[in-house]
Order: C-alpha cells, then structure tokens, then sequence
C-alpha cells in the first residue's frame, strides 16, 4: 500500500472515529458540511479525501486538531478524545456553578439590602428559599442538556420538594393557614411517579439496547 492509500485509510478511520464518537450518521456530517452522503461514504471507505478546507472545518467541529485527523496512532487519537470530554465537563460544570452562584450572590443582595434599607422587615430570609428553588431550576435544565438519567432525576425530584416547600412556607410566613403544609402529600406523590417514570425509561432503553444487540 502507497503513501496517499495509507493516509486516505488513515484519515478514512479517524473520520469514522470521531463521529462516532459524537454519536452522529453519514447524513448528519453530510448535511453540516453541505455535501451528499455519498461523499462522506467515500470518505470513510478511503475512496477519496475532503480538501483540506473541509478537513479543517471538520477538525474545528470535533473540537481537534488537522494533525489528529491524520494521525494513525489510535492511543493518541483515544486520549485526545478523552481529554476533549474531560474539558468539556469540566466547561459545564463551571457553568452550572457560575450559574448558581450568580443566584446566590443576588439573593444575598436581596437579603442584606432590606436588612440596611428597612430594618422592620423581617422575613427577607424566605429569599434564600426562593433561591434554592431557582437553583433547582437551573439544574433542571443543564442536567437535561448535558447530565446522565440518574442526574435529571435527582434534579426533578429536587425540583419537586424545592417548589413545594417555598409555596407552604411563603403561606405559612405570612400568616397562611398551617394546614398547608398537606400539599407536601402531592409532592410525596409526583416524587412516586417520578420513580415510576425512572424505573420505565430504564427498562425501555435496557430492551432498546437489547434488540438493537440481537440485530
């Protein structure tokens, strides 16, 4: 095998590894790139090579180097594509927590103003309660974009418990009836479903694996 066959089956294989890698098709790349399918096809059967505009695009859109799309070391390549998922969780952790404490930082401002403006108010402590479900929120959100099952879950059923109990004691604080405190029985409940809904997705990705397996 010459050169050119080398590195066309060298990059033909990185090709394939990498988008893999970022769980996407022939027709995905095909369409970001603006090509048929059929070309990327001939890519990753080492019929052909893309310019070296496109290799560079499609270097930058794997988050790597041209030279690691030319590079047949599959140690090398693995370890760069670990690096890469490590700098990305750590990228969105600090988000989550820029994120949280940008809530937190204001909710202490919210707390301390009232405390030097209005010294008779003496309830700007539900803001922190406030804040905690807020925090919840945004968990939510980044735990759907980015977090494993287990993590969504946990961020819903906390969530849940954050909405209910800033409800009772934002009712209870200012003078609502104690009675209130019932409605943490629906909370008890959607943390059942939410179980139920769990325990279903797990056993329906299990079986999708399963016959995806057998095929």
């Amino acid at each position: 095998m010459d050169e050119q066959n080398i590195l066309k089956r060298t990059i033909a294989d990185n090709l394939i590894f990498y988008r893999k890698q970022k769980g996407l098709t022939q027709l995905d790349i095909a369409e970001k790139f603006n090509y048929s399918d059929k070309a990327v096809s001939k890519w990753e059967r080492a019929e052909a090579i893309p310019d070296v505009y496109t290799l560079k695009q499609i270097a930058d859109f794997y988050g790597i180097t041209l030279d690691d799309l030319l590079c047949a070391d599959v140690k090398k390549r693995e370890k760069t594509v670990k690096g890469n998922e490590q700098k990305s969780k750590a990228v969105k952790l600090l988000i989550t927590l820029l994120s949280c404490g940008v809530v937190w930082c204001l909710a202490v401002l919210l707390f301390i103003l009232p405390e030097i403006l209005a010294p008779q108010i003496t309830k700007s402590w539900i803001i922190f309660i406030y804040a905690l479900t807020i925090c919840c929120i945004i968990l939510v959100v980044f735990s759907c974009l980015w977090a494993k099952r287990v993590y969504k879950f946990i961020c819903i059923s906390g969530l849940v418990w954050s909405v209910f109990t800033t409800f009772c004691l934002t009712i209870q604080t200012f003078g609502g009836n104690g009675r209130i405190w019932l409605l943490m029985i629906v909370a008890f409940c959607l943390q059942i479903m939410i179980l139920i809904w769990a325990g279903l997705v797990k056993i329906l990705v299990s079986k999708i694996k399963k016959a995806g397996g057998k095929e």
